[in-house]
């Protein structure tokens, strides 16, 4: 979203890092905003670039951001303390090895799984939930970033939308994140297989 925005990729020199309550702050307040209204929230973990996420949930403060110091923390509604989100993610894994890495990894997605969580309660707080179309899709998948095994393009992707479909419903033919635009324009009209239909490109298709 504009109001929470990060340019590209994080970097060493910078003076802030991934800073998932900001976001989730900024996507409550537009909620609260002109109806009907689209967003698109961006979460920039959990990541692999530098710098570290144990290092963005404790060597950053919540008020750096990439627009600058806030004057006060971002308020993100109900979600959890970083402390306890690290807690929650440690004691999620068991590694002899390797640990910090496994871990990070863990309370990014714990973040972002926290982040998602708040916002749909908000949206129920306000009584919209129902009637809001939700996507949740990766870019591309945790290993083979580029590449067409299905490590790179295996991606997580759920959808919600109790006018369209019930929930639990699941289907098993290859989608795309592409796929969605189209039924996005008119979601009370959509179906669950026009909303996330298989498409199978041609051995000519230009990607």
């Amino acid at each position: 979203m504009a109001e929470a925005f990060y340019v590209s990729n994080m970097a060493d020199d910078l003076a802030f890092s991934h800073n998932q309550e900001w976001v989730t702050a900024e996507a409550l307040a537009f909620f609260n905003g002109t109806s009907p209204w689209f967003l698109y929230a961006n979460p920039t973990a959990p990541h692999s670039n530098s710098p570290d996420l144990k290092e963005a949930l404790f060597d950053y403060e919540l008020t750096a951001t990439p627009q600058g110091t806030l004057a006060s923390p971002p308020d993100a509604g109900a979600t959890p303390s970083r402390t306890d989100l690290w807690s929650r993610a440690a004691a999620s894994q068991s590694c002899p090895r390797g640990c910090d890495r496994k871990v990070a990894l863990a309370a990014g997605a714990l973040w972002v799984d926290d982040a998602v969580g708040v916002m749909l309660d908000e949206l129920q707080t306000l009584g919209t939930l129902d009637q809001t179309l939700v996507l949740f899709l990766m870019d591309h998948g945790m290993k083979g970033k580029g590449r067409l095994w299905e490590q790179g393009m295996r991606i997580a992707t759920f959808a919600r939308f109790p006018p369209a479909f019930a929930a639990g419903t699941v289907i098993s033919e290859p989608v795309s994140n592409i796929d969605v635009r189209r039924p996005m324009r008119r979601p009370r009209a959509a179906r669950l297989y026009r909303i996330l239909p298989a498409h199978t490109p041609s051995p000519h298709s230009r990607v």
